[in-house]
This record gives structure tokens, sequence and C-alpha cells, in this order.
């Protein structure tokens, strides 16, 4: 007979006992996490920009985790160095410098390469000889209500042009012409036209620090573009004839409304006007590597499917212009510990627990180098499968989940299966989670490139916050047991998914704000493009929408577009710049390349809100 008394004494000790031992685990998990962000968020990984010693600690101590969870290596096993057996290696474009012969003579005076110009990032290398044409502006539009065209009475083929930069003080003009005014917009167009070469002057007096970062690295327009310094400019081809024609634009502009009916004058012609320019740039590459563990299903009919789990470990380094810092004026680190020191301590959480829980499917652990520059990592890891495409059931990303608030919880991807929204809600019960689902598998992080291949993705993020891209995303202002509450419930989604008999069934979940930087658009395709655009020889579809204009006209997910209207695509930058002079219900001629075979479609526009 059972000893009432006794029983009612044990059970508290019990309780307390198994309490007890609840919070040494979850305070257990909380103390690795922090310990694995304080390090990667370190002020000694100087912010781990890729190529940089802080990207070789992040990753070394990345692969020691790994070691330590029971956490195998896929690919490059014929690497001397044990831990180098874990990366994936590759080449990113990070910079360009000048090499070899440089020069720029206009008339018969000679120009100082980075004291009077300096090429800009996006120049074409070359030799160009001929005479130089002024052009303003060099601004054209054929809006009927806002007509403009620099280039109306000048025949520029074969020539150099020399332009303003920006637009006229008018505030009109600044509103209507805003799209096609940037220096690179310009001198696509000057490359239509035929130029030979872009030479770029300042409407003001402009210092050595003014021009072109080479720091920056872009895609190459097919001629030589440079930028000449205002003072230097002004003395060789003649003050007048430059503010004649700034003047000149700013007369009709204050014409008000009879200045949507008149076009610029013919361009004013200036002295020296013969050119021999020479640009030499050399793209600067840095290596860096993704890094991968391989954890074995213990299933033998399962175990040839995998998981991928993944996270960016890269971040901004010291900031800095054009770095994705939010304070770009203030060189310091970027110790990124949301972003995404966050992310990589979950998956190495998670690596040790689910080794010990053995899932049915096997699990691929990949942290992902050059997320930053534009999801570069995932996608040369996406490109370069270590396994067969169709063996990949799913993909988990974890990126910025550092900052649990209310417990709330954004789980994106859950439309990219038939089965991921119930699973999603399954695992998120009794977790203490509000999460909150998100259909699309299009996304701002890794997991986009995988959907791109037709993979099921779940994206984990507890959203921004105001130190987001500065100096003070730091290791102390992260919530760890947030962070511990987010792995716990992804780790029972993981294992829905990992010990399911079938596979998810793929579902497209549409990308209906696909287009970059759509805002400044009037209409749209309905596709998401290959932003990294690696060749230089088109622009790459990676998913077209269904339903949208490119769809329906028969462009697919993949097609490369080279040419849209007759005018050549090499690149986003190209892409947006035909995208910003198209409008809604015209039709437009789209030339694809569909793995050997060109073909052309014609795209019927509909609204960028459609």
């Amino acid at each position: 007979m059972i000893d009432i008394k006794k029983t009612i004494c044990i059970v508290p000790l019990l309780l307390l006992t198994i309490g007890m031992q609840a919070q040494k685990k979850q305070s257990s998990g909380t103390s690795e996490l922090q310990k694995i962000v304080t390090y990667l968020a370190s002020d000694e990984l100087t912010g781990r920009y890729p190529g940089t010693h802080g990207d070789t600690l992040a990753s070394n101590f990345i692969v020691s985790q790994f070691l330590k969870a029971g956490i195998k290596p896929l690919g490059n096993t014929s690497a001397i160095d044990k831990g180098k057996r874990y990366f994936q290696d590759f080449d990113l474009p990070v910079s360009q410098k000048m090499e070899g012969e440089n020069h720029l003579m206009i008339g018969t005076i000679s120009l100082t390469l980075n004291k009077d110009y300096r090429p800009l990032t996006y120049s074409a290398n070359g030799v160009v000889k001929g005479e130089i044409v002024y052009l303003g502006f060099g601004l054209q539009s054929n809006d009927k209500s806002f007509p403009w065209n620099d280039y109306r009475s000048t025949d520029v083929k074969g020539k150099c042009v020399l332009i303003l930069r920006g637009l006229p003080d008018n505030k009109k003009i600044q509103k209507q012409m805003a799209h096609l005014s940037s220096d690179r917009s310009k001198a696509l167009l000057a490359q239509d036209m035929g130029a030979t070469a872009v030479m770029f002057i300042s409407q003001a007096n402009d210092s050595i620090d003014a021009f072109g970062n080479l720091t920056e690295r872009d895609f190459a327009l097919k001629i030589p573009v440079v930028q000449i310094k205002r003072n230097k400019a002004e003395k060789i081809f003649g003050d007048e004839a430059l503010n004649d024609k700034e003047s000149g634009m700013g007369a009709m502009a204050a014409m008000g409304g009879a200045m949507g009916n008149m076009e610029t004058s013919k361009a004013p012609r200036i002295q020296n006007n013969q050119a021999d320019l020479q640009v030499n740039l050399v793209r600067i590459f840095t290596k860096t590597h993704n890094i991968v563990g391989y954890l074995e299903g213990r299933n033998s009919n399962l175990r040839n499917q995998y998981i991928v789990i993944g996270a960016h470990y890269d971040h901004l380094g010291m900031g800095g212009e054009h770095s994705g810092s939010r304070r770009p004026d203030t060189l310091a680190i970027h110790n990124g510990a949301d972003d995404n020191a966050s992310g990589v301590a979950t998956i190495l959480h998670l690596a040790r627990r689910l080794k010990s829980l053995q899932p049915e499917r096997s699990i691929l652990f990949v942290t992902f180098s050059a997320e930053e520059e534009g999801v570069i990592g995932s996608k040369q890891f996406a490109d370069r499968l270590p396994v067969k495409l169709q063996s990949i059931s799913a993909m988990f990303n974890f990126d910025m989940v550092g900052s649990l608030r209310n417990s709330a919880l954004t789980v994106g991807g859950s439309g990219t299966s038939t089965e991921s929204d119930s699973l999603i809600h399954i695992a998120a019960k009794s977790s203490g989670l509000h999460v909150t689902c998100s259909p699309e598998g299009y996304g701002p992080s890794d997991h986009a490139s995988f959907y791109a291949k037709q993979i099921p993705v779940f994206y984990f993020t507890t959203g921004g916050t105001l130190t987001y891209h500065t100096p003070d995303d730091k290791a102390s202002t992260l919530n760890y047991a947030g962070m511990d509450s987010v792995a716990s419930y992804a780790e029972r989604l993981i294992m829905l998914v990992a010990n399911r008999p079938d596979k998810l069934t793929y579902h497209e979940a549409g990308a209906p704000n696909a287009e970059p930087m759509r805002a400044h658009f009037k209409v749209t395709l309905g596709l998401m493009p290959d932003i990294t655009g690696g060749d230089n020889k088109g622009l790459r579809a990676d998913i077209v929408v269904k339903g949208k204009p490119a769809y329906e006209a028969g462009l697919r997910s993949g097609d490369v577009i080279t040419d849209i209207n007759g005018k050549s695509v090499s690149n986003i930058e190209d892409y947006m710049a035909r995208l910003a002079e198209l409008k809604p219900g015209e039709n437009v001629n789209v030339k694809v390349r569909r793995g050997e075979e060109i073909i052309n479609f014609v795209v019927h526009l509909a609204n960028q809100n459609k």
C-alpha cells in the first residue's frame, strides 16, 4: 500500500528537482548562446568583414564549435588542414585599383590622376581618342508631359561626352527627373547613344575627396567613365561655356508650365575639345568561405535527404561609406551581435542539441559569408551544392534572432510548402512564443537563395532594432533568454520536418515586392532578380512570379534578360535603369537567354502596385 503522507512529501521534491533541472538546462543554453555571441561580436573580430583577419578568426571559431559538437565536415575532404575541410571557398570582389597606364589629355593639357581626375567604379577599361561634346546635364525623357532631350541636336556617336552631375536647381525638374539623374544612368544613356567615353564634372567646386571611391565594387559599363574636378574643367573648357549651359537650363525651368513643352538647345562649343583617354582598372578579390558541417540522419531510408540549417556570420567590418552602415560617416567597429552573431550562435547551439536527438534525416549546418554583400555566400552554396538539389527537404535560416520582445517571433516562408503553416503552429504550442507567419519565400536574407531553387524555407527573425547596422549592435544588448526560447522552438519545428516520412511539398509563395528599389518605378515585371550577376552578361531572373507580367508573357525562372526595348541589360544596375524608363500599359520587348537559346518576348506592363 502506498504511503500517502510520504507521497505528498515526495511530489513537491520531485517537482522542485524537475524545475531545477529545467532551470539549469535553460540557463546552460542561455549561457552557451551568450558566450558564442560575446566572442563573435567582440572588438577582436573587427566586424567580421569577408576576407579580413576577423573573418578568419570567426571561421576558425565556428569550426571549433562544430568539432566540439561532433558535427563532421562535408566537402573539401582533400584539405590537409582538418579545419579547412569544413570550408567552401569562393572569391569575393571587394574593390578596384588603377594599374598600368592611366592617362587623360585634353587638347594639349595633361591631367594628373587622383588630383585632377579619376575613373569611376563602373568605368570600362580602354583607350579613347576623339572629339569632346558638352551636353549639359546629359538627360533625356520621353514623357510627353515633361519632355527633355539634351541629345536632340547633338550627334555623340564616336565622341566623348562631357556631362554635369546632378540636376538643375529647380524643384519641378528635380521632382520629374530624379529617377534619371544618377551618374550611372546618365553614363548608360550616353553609351546607348553611341558615345565612346563619359567625363563628369560637378556643378560646384569639389575636392579630391569628392571623387568616386574605388573601394566600392561595381558592374562595369562598356565605355570608360571618369570624373574631372570642377575647377580644372573650367580652366580647360572655359567657365563661360559651362555656366551658359547651366543658366540656359535654369532659365527654361523658371518658365514653369511652359517647361513641359520645351527641349534643350544645341550645346555650346567648348575650347580644348579633343581627348586622349586611357583607363586601366583591375578588380580586387578576397578569399572567403562558407562553413559546412554534417550530421548524418539515423534512418537509413531518409539519411540521403537533407535539412539545411543556416545563418550568415559576416558583418560590416569598420563600416563607412557604401558599407551598408546606417552611420556611413562613422568609421568604427560594427560588432554585429544581433546581425548576425545571434543567428550563428543559435545554429551552433542547435547543432549540439540535434546531435543528441538524432533526427531521421541528415542535417547540413552552414554559416554563410558575404550575406551583407548581397547574399553572395548562400548563392554560392546553392549553386554548388555538395548534395543533389532534389535531396534537400527544407532550409531553415536564422538572421537577427537576438532581440525577442513581447515573446514575438516571425517565421517567414510559411507558404513555401503546403505543410509549413500547419507545422509552424504545431511547434508553437506550449512554446510560450507568439509566432507570426509570413508566407513569402523571398526576403532580405540567405533563405532567398534556396527559395530560388524551389526549396521550402523557414526564416526566423525577432525583427529590427535601433542598433541595426550601427556600431551599437553589441553583445550586451541582446536578450539571451529569448534566444534560448527561439532555439527551443526551432528545435521542435526542425524535428517535425526532419522526422516526417514524406518530404515537404514545395509551393510557390510569390515575391510581390521582388523588384529592387521598387518604390522608384512606375511598373513591375514581377520577378526576383539576381542582384549579384557575377558574369556581367545579363540579368538572371531567379524567380518569375506566376500571374505577373513577365510570367504571362512567357518568361520563366532562370531566364537571363539581355535586352529591354533594344537596350542592353548586363546586370542589376542596367536592369533598374531600363525599368525606370517604362510606364504602365506599355508593351515592351524583352530578350532573354534560356540555356543556349535566345528568345524574344513582348511583356505588357502593369502598374507596380498590381
